[in-house]
């Protein structure tokens, strides 16, 4: 606001549409006196600094103009950007339906999301219905703290794919799997299940405070038949300032990344908006069927059933098989 200027009265008044409506801006005003100098001869007038009726009720239409105007402004730029994140939301689609396997599925998944939420980091684990566990690849986008896992909650498997197994009784993740539900933390620090093992952030100190979005990928295979196949988690709502001079589609923050990571941990994020849960919602189902897509088709190329017949696709064989 800028400051103002005169000795008189100030009037203040609200700029919204109709009574009931939402105020958008203020209006303030000095009352100053310009009658003038009296004539010469004259005796001096006592000045009088006030508005009569009419002028105020000027002034309230023309705020009610303005704010009816700034309204529609915001409704339309409202459209606007959900018209360009429904397109963005086509094009997740049509991108994540496209993998061949599931290790290109996640590399594809992990920047799509973190872009498209405005997130440091968005982590992928994927559900092993045959050990009950969720696996954790050891990716390029982890390698920078996240893969770094303690040994009482976690064993690291060594294969063709380094992969690390977290029971589905730790943290949030194993949470999302149990309850099939998804879980709002702002900040991480108010939930007494989150576990930094398993979860795969850091919680001393301020780094408690940044806020995470978590849950199931589900496969709506029939009204009846569903399957969990992963948990999806996006990490930090970042400032939109700080994104645009990001200098990579992720950042994540986990343990043991370093001075500078500590620094980023300790920015205020931005909450998750009520238009953001709600596509991360729909988001899910989406990258829950298409990721038991992926599955079933690496299966038919990369595992044969001896009878011939269909199976169950089993992730722990493809994340070995690429």
């Amino acid at each position: 606001a800028l400051p103002l200027h005169g000795a008189g009265p100030v009037l203040a008044l609200p700029l919204q549409a109709g009574p009931g409506q939402p105020v958008v801006a203020a209006l303030q005003a000095t009352v100053s006196g310009g009658g003038g100098a009296p004539p010469p001869g004259a005796a001096p007038r006592p000045e009088v600094l006030a508005l009569s009726d009419s002028q105020v009720a000027g002034l309230q239409l023309l705020c009610s103009t303005a704010a009816g105007i700034l309204d529609m402004r915001r409704r339309l730029e409202g459209v606007q950007a959900l018209h360009v994140r429904a397109l963005g939301c086509l094009e997740i689609v049509q991108k994540v339906h496209s993998a061949l396997h599931v290790v290109e599925w996640e590399q594809r998944v992990k920047p799509l999301m973190a872009n498209f939420f405005n997130v440091a980091s968005a982590r992928i684990t994927f559900y092993s219905q045959a050990s009950r566990e969720l696996l954790l690849t050891a990716t390029r986008s982890h390698r920078r703290g996240e893969s770094d896992r303690g040994p009482a909650t976690s064993t690291l498997v060594i294969g063709r794919r380094n992969i690390t197994r977290i029971p589905i009784q730790d943290g949030i993740v194993g949470r999302c799997v149990r309850k099939r539900q998804i879980f709002h933390l702002d900040p991480i620090l108010q939930s007494p299940f989150i576990s930094e093992d398993a979860d795969g952030i850091a919680i001393d100190g301020e780094k408690g405070q940044i806020n995470m979005l978590a849950g199931p990928m589900v496969a709506e295979l029939s009204e009846d038949v569903s399957r969990v196949v992963g948990v999806l988690q996006l990490i930090e709502k970042r400032p939109r300032g700080e994104a645009d001079a990001a200098t990579g589609p992720q950042r994540p923050v986990a343990r043991g990344e370093g001075d500078s990571k500590d620094k980023a941990a300790r920015r205020s994020c931005d909450p998750f908006t009520p238009e953001d849960q709600n596509f991360f919602v729909e988001l899910l189902r989406v990258l829950g069927l298409s990721l038991y897509r992926t599955m079933q088709v690496q299966s038919h190329v990369s595992v044969e059933d001896a009878s011939g017949k269909s199976s169950e696709p089993s992730v722990d064989k493809l994340l070995g098989a690429i």
